[in-house]
């Protein structure tokens, strides 16, 4: 699955990460980017490697806000672990 790193636009509030946070959003690519519960985020990659406008699109906060195409998303393991991890060294 190939994703699409998203580049945050604005400061983002931390509401807005609490109702994104945990799960996948469906979107669509649109003007260079894809738009996430009312926030747009141009995609970090150059414009030829970009998805074509109105392709489907999964989104989620990592450590960025990424996006995989819903083709791609749909073949591949989920892309967020909702199971705790434990944190390393312990």
């Amino acid at each position: 699955m190939k994703t699409f790193s998203l580049l945050f636009p604005q400061m983002i509030g931390p509401l807005w990460l609490r109702e994104v946070q945990g799960a996948h959003r469906e979107t669509c690519a649109h003007h260079y980017g894809a738009t996430l519960n009312r926030i747009h985020f141009h995609f970090r990659a150059g414009v030829v490697d970009c998805p074509a406008d109105e392709t489907a699109m999964e989104a989620w906060l990592g450590r960025n806000v990424l996006g995989a195409t819903k083709a791609g998303f749909g073949n591949s393991p989920r892309a967020i672990s909702f199971e705790p991890q434990p944190a390393a060294g312990i």
